[in-house]
């Protein structure tokens, strides 16, 4: 292990441009065993005239009540020991995930990281993180469970900025062993051994059963790492080189994207949308960026005051306009089969009634309408409807709308804009409401979102709406 992490730190230059390095300290195995082999890498280069500060950090995130105290408390008495600088905070990361609404690993990896460059106070400090090749096998193995490209396929980098993770190449067995050779005690948390959590999941039961396909598949995932990196390397090279080629003073020249070659065009995509303030974009982004480069949509939104589009062969951000011209207000009742001429569409809703339904086959039917996404969000519970209330119509200012199993009430507009629906289309979008004269008391369902919270279907729904899209207009 010595020898891997001294070429790991060699080949990235971790400890360039640097006098002090402070190491994120869980108290388990790989944080313990990286404090312990910092503090030998550290001193030996103390004797070299090349002297570097170790400092520690632990954050409690009081998930595990007594657990998380006890890590801290192992963590504070280990630097005592080892005469190491030691900063702790606490923070309930379970109260400030619900409160910002993410989830727990993403909050405590802010918190985390928040607080180190708190204690780094724009000072030239390298952050040690105790990341490790298993760690990125499993980041690997979850970006592919939820569809990633080639750089998600990179993993976890070993040198971002001044974070640097000198056992990004060491194995968790062979840290393991090193605890062993050198007596060191750590802490082990309980939570890493429950299939609670995907990567836990990953971890604990399809890694185990990849290396019984290949006992060697620590060492083939490193040679995977090299070559994958090399490829996205270059590929990033040439999308840097081709964005600045295509930028312009107004913009980005729409004819050249649209010429590139697949694998630049959208890495060169992915970084206009970055430039124009999408931090996080995603396949669909790249997608309406493509409807728009061949002209099959005038523009999209991507917020509530700017919109893309293509001017003068340029494609770039453009406020949207207060004085937007009035479109025409349809509506039809529901009772009759729909053609709706101005969203060009023509929609049915078939009413089931389960009661009609044999006993023995009532169970597979609710199971096949629930478990279907298309099927379920396209179905609604006439139990709580007067049908004869039904209408389907397009939006009306002001128009809100709660979406399945999000436990929000938007309105129509935010959702268009959060789903990125281009802006020449949402003014005919069919949506199904409930109207009692005048007054529109709700809305049912969104072409295209699905239908509410409210008027979703249940185990006990007795009449069934399914709303479905006629084909032969």
């Amino acid at each position: 292990m010595h020898l891997r992490a001294y070429e790991t730190i060699e080949k990235f230059k971790m400890f360039s441009q640097t006098k002090s390095i402070i190491v994120g300290v869980s108290g388990g195995a790989d944080s313990i065993a990286l404090l312990h082999f910092l503090k030998k890498v550290c001193k030996k280069n103390s004797e070299n005239k090349d002297k570097i500060k170790l400092i520690a950090a632990h954050i409690n995130h009081q998930l595990r009540k007594e657990e998380s105290d006890r890590d801290e408390e192992f963590v504070r008495q280990i630097c005592k020991k080892w005469e190491i600088e030691l900063f702790v905070k606490r923070e309930n990361v379970g109260d400030l995930a619900k409160k910002n609404g993410i989830g727990l690993e993403e909050c405590g990896r802010n918190v985390r990281y928040a607080y180190f460059n708190e204690l780094c106070k724009g000072k030239s400090f390298k952050i040690a993180t105790a990341h490790t090749l298993s760690d990125n096998i499993e980041t690997i193995l979850l970006n592919l469970t939820r569809g990633c490209g080639l750089n998600g396929l990179c993993g976890i980098p070993p040198v971002r900025g001044n974070i640097i993770r000198p056992f990004i190449e060491v194995s968790r067995n062979e840290i393991e062993e090193y605890c062993k050779e050198n007596s060191l005690y750590f802490m082990n948390d309980s939570t890493n051994f429950k299939c609670d959590y995907t990567r836990n999941k990953i971890r604990l039961k399809v890694i185990p059963l990849l290396k019984e396909i290949n006992g060697n598949f620590d060492n083939i995932f490193r040679r995977f790492l090299i070559s994958i990196n090399e490829d996205a390397e270059y590929l990033n090279d040439i999308c840097e080189k081709t964005f600045n080629n295509i930028k312009a003073p107004d913009g980005f020249l729409s004819e050249e994207i649209k010429n590139l070659s697949n694998p630049v065009k959208k890495r060169v995509i992915l970084k206009i949308l970055k430039f124009f303030g999408i931090k996080s974009p995603e396949y669909k982004d790249i997608k309406i960026f493509e409807e728009l480069l061949h002209g099959k949509i005038n523009g999209f939104s991507i917020n509530k005051n700017n919109k893309i589009e293509i001017k003068n062969g340029k494609v770039n951000v453009n406020e949207i306009s207060e004085k937007k011209k009035g479109y025409k207000l349809w509506k039809y009742k529901a009772k009759k089969i729909n053609i709706l001429t101005e969203a060009k569409k023509t929609f049915i809703i078939n009413v089931i009634k389960i009661k009609e339904i044999p006993k023995g086959k009532q169970q597979d039917f609710f199971k096949l309408m629930l478990t279907s996404k298309d099927i379920f969000k396209n179905s609604i519970n006439m139990d709580i409807i007067n049908e004869e209330n039904l209408t389907f119509r397009n939006r009306r200012p002001g128009d809100v709308f709660s979406p399945l199993a999000r436990g929000i009430s938007k309105k129509v507009k935010k959702l268009f804009n959060e789903i990125k629906l281009p802006l020449d289309s949402r003014d005919n979008l069919p949506i199904l409401a409930i109207e009692d004269g005048k007054n529109v008391k709700d809305l049912v369902w969104v072409y295209g979102i699905g239908t509410s919270e409210k008027y979703k279907i249940k185990y006990d729904t007795k009449i069934i709406g399914v709303i479905s899209e006629r084909q032969d207009f």
